[in-house]
């Protein structure tokens, strides 16, 4: 009898080994923790949404919330962590997901590491599980059910902690099939918020995070699932992409991490690469914001009516403010830069806000997704197009990624932050190593360093 698709990414799952990975994806998972402790360390103050989502989730246990340091449940925990590593609005990206991996992943994986006394290597094997297992389900759903309203983080990030939970847990092949199936039954989360500006992607991480962690510890107990979950006749594709994939994967790890992209500044995903573009063009032809008299960015058509995207402020809440592309840009244009200040409600002179009226966003179907191409036409008559760098080029070397956070840490609320990133830094190269593979993971990590100092437990 053939194998499901759940019961194929179990037995996938159950028998992933640390050990068998390359050095080059080693780096990457270095680079991969590195960045989203990073900015999860240099999120803002709670504000009230924040605490109120977490005076939710906060039933004790022995795992830690990394901005308090209470002890909570796995399930908790990890709620919370994946809203600190999102609060910036800035995250590591996989283009087949639409979405996020490392945020909702890493904060699963590392509660049950926490609670359990997993080792390295557990955790090492459990993440690369997560980083293979999302991108493996999305293939060829993901933009269908884009267009449908789901997040892709919402729908594919629950498979991804669901994976490394299962993984991290050290369930049998059975267990890990039957924590997907049960993921497939918390997925969610529609895109409504970016075109409102109301926080609910902040819970819609939290969320994804938590179910993994639930449907692993469901399967441990015993509790059963359909086997059917992702290709039944009233399964997962059906409902939310609206049709069933041909799975053509040979049960191989795939190393999906290698793919995966960072964001150089804080704010929407599709706007990190056109930000980049305009600022190297900017660098290249020595051009100022004074010159700029309209500015044309043509995306996807997917991303150019991706919700939030074209427009304008002053804006009422940083959910607005970090999906706009006309307002990243300018912002952009006039300081070089973007800043997590920048997305502050409120904030921006009218005049950049008026300013940013002069950049329009445009549907093409020739630019490929994540891609794209901007037309600037100077005062004094020129016209300018820059067409963006592949996307690749935002999947940073593990150097790169170290300099990246660097620059983070300096937002980091805590003494001595140079030492910190440092100290960071090397807790993670040592988890990744092999020589550490069976120490416990709570030798080698402890988020307690790095709490901010002016945040209340």
């Amino acid at each position: 009898m053939t194998a499901t698709y759940v019961e194929r990414l179990g037995a996938f799952i159950a028998s992933r080994k640390a050990d068998s990975m390359t050095e080059t994806v080693r780096q990457k998972l270095q680079s991969c923790l590195l960045f989203n402790l990073s900015v999860a360390f240099g999120a803002p103050h709670a504000d009230a949404v924040r605490l109120a989502l977490e005076a939710l989730h906060a039933a004790s246990g022995n795992a830690a919330c990394w901005r308090t340091g209470a002890s909570l449940t796995p399930a908790d925990a990890a709620f919370r962590n994946a809203a600190l590593i999102s609060a910036r609005g800035q995250n590591d990206t996989h283009a087949a997901i639409n979405g996020h991996i490392g945020c909702v992943a890493i904060p699963a994986v590392f509660a049950l590491a926490q609670a359990t006394g997993a080792t390295a290597a557990d955790v090492r094997a459990a993440l690369l599980c997560a980083y293979d297992v999302a991108p493996l389900i999305a293939h060829d759903a993901a933009m269908k059910s884009g267009e449908r309203g789901f997040r892709g983080t919402s729908l594919y990030g629950v498979f991804a902690a669901a994976a490394g939970a299962a993984r991290v847990l050290r369930l049998d092949a059975r267990q890990c099939a039957v924590a997907l199936s049960l993921a497939s039954q918390f997925c969610g989360g529609t895109m409504q918020c970016w075109a409102e500006g109301t926080p609910e992607w902040l819970m819609q991480v939290g969320l994804a995070s938590r179910a993994g962690v639930v449907a692993a510890l469901l399967a441990q107990d015993g509790m059963t699932a359909t086997s059917l979950a992702l290709e039944g006749p009233n399964g997962f594709y059906r409902a939310f992409s609206g049709a069933i994939p041909d799975w053509h994967w040979d049960g191989e790890p795939t190393n999906e991490i290698l793919n995966v992209t960072f964001k150089p500044f804080p704010g929407c995903t599709i706007n990190q690469l056109p930000v980049k573009t305009m600022l190297d063009c900017k660098a290249r032809e020595a051009f100022n914001a004074a010159e700029v008299e309209h500015m044309s960015l043509a995306l996807h058509p997917a991303y150019a009516r991706y919700p939030g995207i074209d427009r304008y402020g002053p804006f009422d809440s940083a959910a607005s403010a970090i999906m706009s592309a006309p307002y990243m840009l300018q912002c952009a244009l006039v300081n070089g830069t973007l800043t997590l200040s920048d997305f502050t409600p409120g904030r921006g002179a009218s005049s950049l806000h008026a300013s940013s009226r002069r950049i329009t966003v445009v549907s093409d179907g020739s630019i490929a997704p994540f891609h794209c191409r901007i037309q600037i036409r100077m005062r004094d008559g020129r016209t300018i197009t820059a067409l963006s760098e592949p996307h690749s080029v935002l999947s940073y070397s593990f150097g790169e990624t170290v300099s990246l956070t660097e620059a983070i840490s300096e937002e980091w609320r805590i003494r001595d932050r140079s030492f910190a990133h440092a100290r960071l830094t090397n807790q993670i190269v040592s988890l990744c190593s092999d020589t550490a593979s069976e120490q416990p993971f709570t030798d080698l990590f402890d988020a307690a360093e790095f709490r901010p100092l002016d945040e209340d437990p």
